[in-house]
């Protein structure tokens, strides 16, 4: 069997990426790219997380190396949507021999893993940290996705890369924050440290039936230093957990070598560098599957660094350490250079009581000043070891559509569309190789039953037949080969039509496989549905849809006794805009039935003409949210006014009901969907879009002094336990003893705390740490709420030094207000004019109201914050801009590529420079494909 290795292709990246774009030291970094990324947990600014959705491999990654997170999903979770994670975490992880300023020689290993990562003795990451300016800004601050602009930097205009696959991601990081050892890579600056990398990667994702049961990151590593690195080593680390989080102490683990000879049965495979986890049979597991459909997890070195010889290294080392041991702790650095020595192949056959990591190296390497050195990973998940095979082949091909033009042709001449083959089968194939190198085909077949691809013969000529033995396989219609074609210069695929396996004297059962949808992300108006079904002892079959609109919870049937024709026309209109949908399909022969499984969740997003926000009115109740109506129906539609009220009774769920003001009939009754994330039911020719908060949450730009000249910073946070009600309060400070605190002993205070919604006196409990009397620095108060008249704390209100000038201590006069944003309750209550009934249907002009909307800001007038929200049909540059009556620029809100969808965005009542600004009128205008919407908001304080 030929070995098989991918660095001759190497040499195409450059002409077909073009030159990759120069990696930015930190210190030459401009200023304005400084300071575009949000936090993540407690790791340090810049750390952002992404989501890899586009096939049935789902996981979250992060831009500082970690694919995959501990105790967080989706990671590596196979098949979409089911809740089955593979693995904790995958991290690059990169190490070098040097020599620090004392002159010893030492190893220094950069990784970003989140569990078990490196760090200093103060938490300080000691590892890969993200590059600012390769993300978006405020307030859609992600990794950038090639499918999605929303994502993208500021200054980007164009993805920075050829868009190949269907989604890509795109990041830089480096490992400057490295400080643990005296090295200095950087003696000009000794503020940079680490080993003086930087990495450029890039994941991608095919969403075509071969390509998706893997996602593809390559690490693009360049010395940025000034300093050679003679010896390096690159690879991977990370904890699988096949069979789920709780059920990690009996994997068993193997790999397939460079020359393509399995570790543990000695087989050899047209794939190389290749290791793998899996379950021991009759094993339990978290997800309640047998074990023999728990899926195999593999990683797959695609390309890696070559030795100085130009010869590509492929997998030169692999450890399955045990959890917690000195093996398993990558912030061990010479422990790991250890475990990542080529040759080091050992703890390969754990198993049973054992929690085994993953530990894969390739090395060692050189890197001069500015070299830059590719390792290509993918991760892949299959039914078993040949179906892993089968995603590891398919992976290496979508790989060097990467990196290569040179594709190879393969067509299979026969088997034909719908032939019928029992006993033995002639397959004939004919190749193209456009480099004119010999090639050899292997053939492979799949039944569509969930087993994937097994091989059927291999090293065959390329072109010429093979008579497949087919005697012990079982009946089927949807049988198809593949043929493979590989050498190191060219790769090709090719896919025989479906065929027909009946074997005599046997009954089958009928099949049915979804051909589509199967990988959308979204739909609208009329789809098609398209399957085949069949059975192969030609009795007749019948077709039945399901679809769900709560990702699988619950299923509808949406169409039933089909004829077997192929395809069905959905039309979704007719169905609320949702974002969790999913379709199935089963045929039914002789009172048998076969189900396929569900495809990828999908969203409905059809286009509506909405109600003018002029003719929506709130009349009663303070919450927060928003209404629109839009108009599913337009021949349907009433001309009447309508009631919308809340029913909150419930500690379940809050529902609302629409009542006819006209006939007096209550035209919906307990909707539930209080998310813009669906529509509700239909009425009338109508569905309602209600965007309201699901609890109680604090508003925390109108929380603050509102009165007075105290000079004390502070925090307003939720109490551990406690209840919290939809209303604000105020807490008024004097000079004297004007109330008592319930703690601990009751205690007079110079304060009074009001509920401002209700105007009536709330109880207090005040921690006076230093004993003064005084509502002093570092001092707090809890907030007393009642429930079932038993009190309960509720917001914990915390005095502390401001940030600059002198502390003013509250005294008379003062006034520190809390304002919640608050859900819709019993007490809201909205009506809205329907307009007439189209005698010709809905209209077909696509207006600006329709495609680009803007709801008047709410509540307006307003005092101190108001909410606009709008919606845009397709992905647009948007600008959200506030005026003065004068015509002159207060602020600009939003100024930014945005996907289609609901958005929010609250004014504060400040201008540029963060100054309050005076009460009056103001004009805001909405900006979206070159449509231009202006309207009015009072301010009034």
């Amino acid at each position: 069997m030929r070995s098989i290795h991918f660095a001759p292709l190497m040499a195409c990246v450059l002409l077909l990426f073009g030159v990759l774009p120069v990696l930015h030291a930190r210190a030459s970094l401009p200023p304005a790219s400084k300071g575009l990324f949000k936090p993540t947990g407690n790791y340090g600014n810049g750390r952002l997380e992404g989501t890899h959705d586009r096939n049935r491999l789902r996981t979250v990654f992060y831009n500082y190396g970690s694919v995959g997170g501990p105790n967080t999903e989706p990671s590596f979770e196979w098949p979409a949507g089911s809740g089955h994670g593979y693995a904790n975490e995958m991290g690059l992880i990169i190490g070098a021999e040097v020599n620090d300023s004392h002159h010893k020689k030492i190893h220094i290993f950069s990784e970003g893993l989140i569990d078990g990562g490196d760090r200093s003795p103060s938490g300080d990451v000691w590892g890969w940290a993200p590059l600012p300016g390769y993300a978006a800004p405020e307030p859609n601050q992600s990794i950038a996705f090639s499918d999605d602009p929303s994502t993208w930097p500021e200054d980007w205009t164009e993805w920075p890369q050829p868009v190949i696959a269907d989604q890509q991601s795109y990041w830089i990081m480096d490992d400057a924050d490295n400080r643990e050892f005296d090295y200095f890579p950087f003696p000009e600056d000794t503020t940079r440290r680490g080993l003086g990398l930087q990495i450029l990667c890039q994941g991608y994702q095919w969403d075509n039936p071969f390509d998706e049961d893997f996602i593809i990151f390559t690490y693009d590593i360049t010395n940025v230093s000034a300093k050679a690195l003679d010896k390096v080593v690159a690879g991977l680390f990370g904890d699988p957990h096949i069979g789920g989080p709780g059920d990690f102490s009996d994997d068993y683990v193997g790999y397939i070598d460079n020359d393509g000879k399995d570790s543990k049965t000695g087989r050899t495979f047209p794939v190389a560098g290749l290791v793998y986890f899996y379950d021991q049979e009759n094993s339990g597991n978290d997800y309640g599957l047998p074990w023999e459909k728990l899926g195999w997890f593999g990683a797959q070195f695609l390309e890696t660094p070559q030795d100085d010889n130009g010869a590509p290294l492929g997998l030169t080392s692999f450890e399955a350490p045990v959890y917690g041991s000195d093996d398993g702790a990558p912030a061990f650095d010479e422990q790991m250079w250890r475990v990542y020595q080529p040759g080091y192949f050992t703890h390969l056959n754990q198993g049973n009581d054992t929690d085994n990591e993953l530990a894969a190296g390739s090395g060692y390497f050189s890197l001069s000043p500015g070299e830059t050195k590719r390792l290509a990973v993918a991760f892949l998940l299959g039914a078993g070891q040949n179906d892993l095979v089968w995603n590891a082949i398919n992976a290496q091909l979508a790989y060097a559509k990467l990196t290569s033009d040179s594709l190879a042709r393969v067509k299979i001449l026969s088997p034909v569309q719908n032939q019928q083959v029992s006993s033995t089968v002639d397959i004939q194939w004919e190749t193209t190789n456009p480099t004119g190198d010999p090639v050899t085909v292997d053939l492979y077949y799949c039944n569509h039953k969930g087993t994937g691809f097994q091989p059927i013969a291999s090293d065959l000529p390329a072109s010429g037949s093979y008579t497949w033995d087919i005697s012990g396989l079982e009946d089927g219609v949807n049988y198809r080969i593949a043929a493979v074609v590989m050498n190191e210069k060219a790769v090709g695929r090719g896919l025989s039509d479906y065929f027909v396996v009946n074997q005599p004297n046997v009954t089958a059962p009928p099949e049915i496989i979804l051909q589509y949808p199967v990988h959308e992300k979204e739909l609208k108006g009329d789809v098609h549905i398209v399957w085949r079904a069949g059975d192969a002892d030609g009795d007749a079959v019948k077709i039945r849809i399901y679809y769900s609109s709560d990702n699988g919870a619950s299923w509808q049937i949406l169409a039933d006794q089909l004829e077997n024709t192929g395809t069905y026309i959905w039309n979704t209109r007719k169905i609320a805009n949702g974002t969790s949908y999913l379709i199935k399909l089963s045929a039914i022969a002789n009172e048998t039935e076969a189900e396929t499984l569900p495809g990828l969740p999908f969203s409905i997003n059809n286009d509506y003409e909405f109600v003018p926000d002029s003719l929506i009115v709130h009349t009663r109740g303070s919450g927060d949210g928003s209404i629109l109506v839009s108009i599913v129906d337009a021949t349907q539609t009433t001309g009447h006014r309508y009631r919308i009220t809340f029913d909150d009774s419930s500690a379940a769920k809050t529902t609302y009901d629409v009542q006819d003001l006209e006939t007096g009939v209550w035209v919906l009754n307990d909707a539930d969907q209080l998310t813009p994330d669906f529509s509700g039911p239909e009425f009338d020719g109508i569905r309602l879009i209600v965007d309201t908060y699901d609890e109680v949450s604090l508003n925390e730009d109108q929380t603050g002094w509102t009165a007075g000249d105290a000079h004390v910073a502070f925090e307003v946070t939720r109490s551990g336990v406690g209840i919290f009600l939809p209303v604000d309060y105020e807490i008024r400070f004097y000079d004297t003893f004007v109330d008592t605190s319930l703690y601990v002993n009751p205690q007079p205070v110079k304060f009074k705390i009001w509920d401002v919604t209700h105007h009536v006196a709330k109880k207090s409990m005040f921690y006076d740490l230093n004993g003064d009397g005084e509502f002093s620095v570092d001092d707090y108060i809890y907030i007393i709420d009642s429930l079932d008249n038993a009190p309960k704390k509720s917001w914990k209100i915390k005095m502390m030094a401001p940030d600059t000038g002198e502390t003013v201590l509250p005294h008379e006069g003062d006034v520190f207000r809390i304002v919640t944003y608050k859900p819709f309750s019993g007490e809201d209550v909205f009506e809205f004019q329907a307009p007439e009934a189209e005698e010709t249907g809905i209209s077909s002009r696509l207006n600006t109201e329709r495609e680009y909307h803007i709801a008047q800001n709410y509540p307006n007038p307003f005092n101190s914050t108001t909410v606009f929200r709008y919606r845009i049909a397709r992905p647009a540059h948007v600008t959200l801009t506030i005026y003065d009556v004068t015509g002159r620029e207060v602020v600009r809100l939003v100024d930014q590529k945005q996907p289609a969808g609901n958005f929010k965005v609250v004014w504060n009542g400040k201008n540029r420079q963060k100054q309050t600004v005076a009460s009056g009128l103001y004009f805001y205008k909405f900006e979206a494909d070159k449509r231009t919407v202006l309207k009015k908001c009072l301010l009034i304080k």
